[in-house]
């Protein structure tokens, strides 16, 4: 017996089949509206950084801080120099709720750098 469609032609069209099943079937459509999502924050490096009304010899000491959705805060190692280089990467996995698709579309990510090496007193 000789097929119409060769293999991978029919695997094709099964797969396919399998697709449009899956759309049209409720519960599936549940499941994927609450798909994950990954939110990858990068922060490289700060430039030309300075101390105000500081003297000659003194280096700024960097770190930063923010706060993404419903996460802990981050705090980034302090580092030294007018140009430090975070190299800082951090992947967040949300799931999309409204909630979720709210925060993106309403806040703003809000990065705090501070200079340790500045006295508060």
């Amino acid at each position: 017996m000789r097929m119409r469609k060769d293999l991978t032609e029919a695997l094709k069209w099964h797969g396919q089949k399998q697709n449009v099943t899956a759309i049209r079937d409720p519960t599936i459509k549940q499941k994927a509206s609450n798909r994950e999502k990954i939110v990858e924050i990068i922060v490289n490096q700060a430039r030309n950084l300075r101390i105000a009304g500081a003297g000659v010899g003194r280096r700024p000491q960097p770190f930063f801080s923010y706060r993404f959705y419903t996460f802990d805060d981050i705090t980034s190692n302090m580092m030294t120099g007018e140009n430090p280089a975070f190299d800082h990467r951090k992947q967040f996995k949300c799931d999309e709720t409204t909630q979720f698709i709210q925060y993106m579309k309403k806040d703003t990510l809000k990065i705090d750098f501070i200079d340790e090496s500045v006295d508060l007193t």
